[in-house]
C-alpha cells in the first residue's frame, strides 16, 4: 500500500502573469522555497498547439488529435455505424443544449459493465482524445481478432461518454484555452460556470469547493444542479446491471486516484483499490516508462468534494471507481494542460495497456 501522507518535496506547477511572478518570487525567497521557471511564455506552447490543430482539421482527422465537439460526435456515430456491436444513446444535454452521446460496445451477452467518461474539465483536452483512442483501439483490435480483446469484450460491456463538458470544451477551443468549468449562467453574477467535478451529489460543498461563481471550483447552487452532472447520474443509475468499474479520465499529473476526496480517512476497500491501481501503474510503465502514483485523492492531492468518482463509490457502490489523471507527470516538462498533440498516440497506447490490465484484474 502506498503512503497516505503528502509526498515530501512534491512539485507544484504555477501559471503566473509577469506581474504576479514579480510578487510571488519575493514570497518564495522569504519562505525559502526553491523554484524554476519552466517556460517564460506559455502562449508560445498554445500557439504551437493551435497550429497542430489547424493542420489536423484540414486533414479531417479525429483519432490522435484534439477534435472539435461536432467532429468528435460525427466520429463516434461513424464507429457505431461501422460496427454492429456498437451503438449510441444520449445521456442528456448540456447547459447550452449540446447532446451528450454515449458509445456502447456490447458483444454477445457480457455479464459485466464499465463506465468511462472524459472531458469533465474543459481545458483537459488529452482526456476526450484518450477516450477516442480507447474506442478506436478496442474496436480495431476486436475486428482484427486480437484474442485478449475478444475475450475482454465478451465479458465486459463498455460505455464511453467521450465529452462530458462540451460547452466548456468548445469555449476552451475558441476563446480561453485554460477554461475549466461548464458555461452555466450564474444568477446574480457576471461570472460563468460550475465545476462539474464539485457538483456531484455526494459530500457536496463540504470542503475543497466554493460558493463563489468566480472560482474555478464553484460547486453550483445545489448538489447535482447541472444537466451534465445529471446526465452521468441518470445514465449510471438507470442501468439495470451492476457496474464493475466507474472510470473518469482527467489531466494532468499521472495519478491513479481512489476514494476519498472529501476526507483523508481511507475507505474500507482501499487495499483492494490500490492493488488494482498498482497493476494499472505497472502496465502503463511497461509501455514507455511513464510512472503513475497510486493513492487516495485527499492524501495525494487535496480535499475535493462533490467529485464524480467518490459518487460512484459511495452512492453507486462501485468499488473500482477511480479518477485517472493523464500525462504529463506533475512537475515534468512544460506542457501542463496544453500537452502536445504528438503525445496523444503514446498516451492512448499506455492507458489502453493499463485499462486492459484493470479489466483483467478487477
Amino acid at each position: 500500500m502506498n503512503s497516505i501522507s503528502k509526498l515530501p518535496g512534491q512539485v507544484v506547477d504555477l501559471l503566473l502573469s509577469p506581474q504576479a511572478f514579480n510578487k510571488y518570487k519575493l514570497l518564495f525567497k522569504k519562505l525559502k522555497l526553491d523554484y524554476i521557471v519552466s517556460h517564460e511564455n506559455i502562449q508560445e506552447i498554445i500557439n504551437v498547439e493551435a497550429k497542430d490543430l489547424a493542420a489536423s482539421r484540414i486533414e479531417g482527422k479525429v483519432v490522435n488529435t484534439y477534435p472539435r465537439y461536432a467532429d468528435l460526435v460525427a466520429w463516434i456515430n461513424s464507429v457505431a455505424a461501422a460496427n454492429s456491436y456498437a451503438s449510441i444513446y444520449s445521456a442528456g444535454k448540456s447547459n447550452q443544449g449540446r447532446d451528450l452521446p454515449v458509445l456502447k460496445i456490447r458483444i454477445g451477452n457480457p455479464t459485466r459493465r464499465i463506465w468511462f467518461d472524459c472531458g469533465i474539465h474543459a481545458r483537459e483536452w488529452i482526456s476526450p482524445a484518450t477516450c477516442v483512442s480507447l474506442i478506436d483501439k478496442f474496436t480495431t483490435d476486436y475486428n482484427n481478432g486480437v484474442a485478449e480483446v475478444v475475450s475482454l469484450l465478451n465479458t465486459f460491456e463498455l460505455h464511453f461518454l467521450p465529452l462530458l463538458n462540451p460547452d466548456g470544451y468548445e469555449y476552451s477551443q475558441v476563446t480561453d484555452r485554460y477554461w475549466r468549468k461548464n458555461r452555466k449562467t450564474n444568477a446574480g453574477s457576471t461570472c460563468v460556470g460550475v465545476d462539474l467535478n464539485r457538483n456531484f451529489p455526494n459530500a457536496w460543498l463540504t470542503g475543497g469547493s466554493s460558493t463563489d461563481p468566480c472560482s474555478d471550483t464553484h460547486a453550483g447552487p445545489s448538489a447535482g444542479s447541472e444537466p451534465e452532472t445529471q446526465a452521468v447520474v441518470n445514465a449510471v443509475k438507470n442501468s439495470n446491471l451492476k457496474w464493475d468499474a466507474f472510470l473518469t479520465l482527467h489531466s494532468y499529473g499521472n495519478w491513479f486516484l481512489t476514494a476519498w476526496g472529501n476526507t483523508t480517512a481511507l475507505p474500507p476497500h482501499y487495499p483492494q483499490m490500490t492493488a488494482v491501481g498498482n497493476l494499472f501503474k505497472t502496465a502503463v510503465q511497461a509501455v514507455y516508462g511513464e510512472i503513475f502514483t497510486v493513492g487516495s485523492t485527499a492524501n495525494l492531492l487535496y480535499i475535493a468534494t462533490g467529485a464524480s468518482s467518490d459518487w460512484g463509490y459511495d452512492v453507486m457502490g462501485v468499488i473500482n471507481s477511480y479518477t485517472i489523471e493523464l500525462r504529463p507527470r506533475n512537475g515534468v516538462g512544460v506542457f501542463g494542460f496544453a500537452l502536445a498533440a504528438t503525445q496523444i498516440p503514446q498516451v492512448g497506447n499506455e492507458i489502453y495497456a493499463g485499462i486492459k490490465t484493470l479489466m483483467r484484474n478487477i
